[in-house]
């Protein structure tokens, strides 16, 4: 079974679907494995993650060159053709990866961090004991020396305004407290944890550490996600939108 799937355990990702959305959603998406809609922006992030944090040689055994761009036909037709591969981007998107690949490591402090050695993208399991559930994270990077953990995030907007709205809209801050909280649990250490936002067309990256508040305002949503799925768990139900007054 792939991380994403099944419910038996929860990761960052079902906790934002039952902070924003609904129990039901989370279990057509996670117990019944609804097909999660293939893009042009999820694939690029993805392949541009192995890229920065495996290598080239990684990136290209894991992703191909596409005929045509994901979310398309022509291109489901020929991943399906593609045996081992996670997927494909077009010449042009490989091109501006590598810029921004480039980019990155143009800045100094974020190259410096990037070399520590680290483990990459490894799956870390545990119980929350406050709830009694099953979680798992799989953080982009974590130093093998414990001081820091790091997610890359590419970005339209990598001014103070536009990483504040990311960090809020797509609830970063959640997915921060939850590693956090993970690896303190499992390793009883508290990284210090930061977001490597790459801007898309300036390709000018920018290093933002999380605040004690940051951290804060992402547990209180997991505390809430946290507590929805552990009713859920116990009672079996899994329950819709509620009924609307307007």
């Amino acid at each position: 079974m792939s991380y994403h799937q099944g419910i038996d355990s929860i990761s960052s990702s079902g906790v934002k679907m039952l902070v924003n959305k609904t129990p039901a959603h989370f279990h057509q998406r996670y117990a019944e494995r609804a097909p999660e809609a293939v893009s042009r922006p999820l694939v690029f992030g993805s392949a541009f993650h192995a890229l920065v944090l495996e290598g080239e040689a990684v990136c290209r055994r894991l992703y191909g060159d596409a005929p045509a761009h994901p979310g398309t036909a022509k291109y489901a037709a020929w991943l399906s053709n593609e045996e081992g591969l996670l997927g494909g981007l077009k010449p042009e998107d490989w091109e501006e990866m590598a810029l921004m690949q480039a980019g990155m490591l143009a800045n100094e402090e974020i190259k410096a961090l990037l070399d520590m050695p680290a483990i990459i993208e490894q799956r870390f399991d545990w119980t929350d004991n406050e709830y009694d559930v099953q979680c798992k994270i799989k953080p982009d990077f974590l130093a093998r020396d414990g001081s820091v953990m790091l997610d890359i995030k590419t970005t339209a907007d990598a001014t103070n305004y536009g990483i504040h709205t990311a960090v809020r809209r797509y609830d970063y801050d959640l997915s921060a407290a939850m590693y956090l909280r993970a690896i303190e649990a499992i390793e009883g250490i508290t990284p210090r944890w930061g977001w490597i936002f790459i801007e898309k067309g300036t390709r000018l990256p920018r290093l933002v550490w999380a605040s004690d508040e940051t951290i804060e305002t992402g547990s209180a949503k997991l505390e809430r996600g946290l507590s929805i799925y552990s009713e859920c768990m116990k009672s079996g139900k899994w329950p819709g939108y509620e009924t609307l007054n307007l």
